[in-house]
């Protein structure tokens, strides 16, 4: 029972690590919202580009992510990667709408909240499946994973403009 409980978790752990790669892959939708945020909060080009040059420099910076997961295991950092997430998009929603401070710079923290969080998720999947798989399989297992992150914006614009009919965020 012990050998085809573990073959099945991992199956599981794989399904569970493609699934957190295509929300870690959300930092790629940036294009599509960020005509919304330069129009919305009137940015110029450098505003904009420091946004996005901090959400992508929190998703690979997370170093922090990696020695977290080393101590304390692919569910604590996966947990602590999903509120890094939700609290960095969205405090850029609320600094969008004018809730809260919405310069540049502190757009651009908010976004590398977001990207850390992204980064944490990144590290859970990949590392879990790593050591779930024989060696073998692991380039196919995490050229797997590495795919859905990548596909993750295609695959939410697609539901975006299935609800909106536009690949364009309207401003707020």
């Amino acid at each position: 029972m012990g050998w085809r409980q573990n073959r099945f978790n991992k199956w599981v752990t794989l399904v569970a690590g493609m699934y957190m790669m295509c929300i870690a892959g959300t930092t790629y939708l940036f294009p599509l919202y960020s005509t919304s945020i330069q129009q919305s909060l009137n940015y110029s080009i450098y505003d904009i580009n420091l946004v996005s040059t901090l959400l992508s420099a929190g998703t690979w910076l997370s170093v922090l992510g990696g020695l977290y997961y080393d101590k304390f295991g692919p569910k604590s950092t996966s947990i602590a990667g999903g509120v890094m997430i939700f609290l960095g998009y969205f405090s850029l929603y609320l600094g969008l709408i004018k809730r809260m401070p919405h310069s540049s710079l502190l757009m651009g923290f908010y976004a590398f909240v977001a990207g850390q969080g992204s980064g944490w998720i990144y590290t859970a999947a990949l590392n879990t499946s790593a050591k779930n798989f024989l060696r073998e399989d692991r380039g196919k297992i995490l050229g797997l994973l590495a795919c859905c992150f990548g596909l993750c914006a295609g695959i939410f614009t697609l539901i975006f403009k299935s609800f909106y009919g536009q690949t364009d965020v309207p401003s707020f």
